[in-house]
């Protein structure tokens, strides 16, 4: 007998912060969609590669196909999570595929085929990227790439959408017998998957910083305060010199990082600084949205 999951209560904030989030992340998927890719003929993979084509024979609204194309797949989702652990992935399909075409007017930017693959796949990865860190997808490829890696992390949905893509595009240029342009839409894809992880990576990406000061005191009180960052004093000692030296350890977030730096400097400029990377840090202040 299935449990009954408990039903987390969120505030209006996180709520209005997520409708905010999709509706920003659509329209500039819609735009970079329509402004770079449609007009030239570019095909990106997933199910608006599949809608593009239907478009391209049949000349009906993509996003309508990407609808019907995202149907099944979300039929079968639903059954096996329930409409509640579905609700944002329908969500994120209707939203994105309707500005889509609400934004069909928008003009060619560019006649430069291969600026339109980088910046319209580009800008579609980062709206994608964008609804991925709220738990949203697209739908297509990023539905499929959310699902893999859910069950198997090592493999970045980026990549994931980059070998889904590239097998749909090159389908497509076999049937739209469009082969001179099938680098183009490579390009676009390799550039939309790339946006896709630096938007998610960049997002969570932090810094472990060590700070080697004697005035270790007011450094602390000023990350504290002006950072709102926590920092854990160590004991240390100085091989060579034998004397006991205080250690502050703090980890921010890439985008903290410069501050940081500058704060340092301000109160020591001869303080000794380690940083080094982390994936991902889990804890008080460093919680993923969902």
């Amino acid at each position: 007998m299935r449990e009954k999951s408990k039903s987390v209560k969120r505030s209006p904030r996180t709520v209005l912060a997520e409708v905010v989030t999709v509706i920003f992340a659509s329209v500039l998927f819609g735009i970079s969609m329509n402004a770079f890719l449609v007009h030239p003929g570019l095909i990106i993979g997933g199910a608006t590669g599949i809608a593009t084509v239907v478009n391209y024979l049949f000349h009906v609204p993509i996003g309508i196909i990407v609808i019907a194309v995202n149907l099944p797949l979300l039929i079968i989702n639903v059954r096996q999570s329930g409409i509640r652990s579905m609700m944002k992935t329908i969500i994120g399909t209707v939203v994105s595929s309707v500005a889509i075409d609400v934004f069909s007017f928008v003009p060619a930017m560019s006649n430069d085929m291969l600026l339109c693959a980088l910046a319209g796949g580009g800008g579609m990865g980062v709206g994608a990227g964008i609804m991925f860190i709220r738990g949203f997808t697209t739908g297509g490829g990023d539905l499929c790439a959310s699902m893999i890696n859910r069950r198997a992390p090592r493999f970045s949905p980026g990549r994931l959408i980059l070998i889904i893509d590239a097998t749909i595009i090159v389908g497509a240029s076999i049937v739209m017998q469009k082969y001179e342009i099938l680098i183009y839409c490579l390009a676009a894809s390799a550039s939309y998957g790339l946006a896709v992880d630096f938007v998610i990576n960049g997002a969570f990406i932090c810094r472990s910083v060590f700070i080697i000061s004697d005035m270790h005191e007011e450094i602390a009180d000023r990350i504290i305060h002006e950072l709102d960052r926590g920092v854990t004093v160590l004991e240390g000692e100085g091989w060579y010199t034998k004397e006991p030296r205080k250690v502050l350890l703090c980890v921010v977030r890439r985008r903290e990082e410069f501050s940081l730096r500058k704060l340092v400097a301000e109160i020591d400029p001869n303080a000794f600084i380690i940083l080094s990377s982390g994936a991902e840090v889990i804890g008080h202040g460093f919680e993923r949205e969902r």
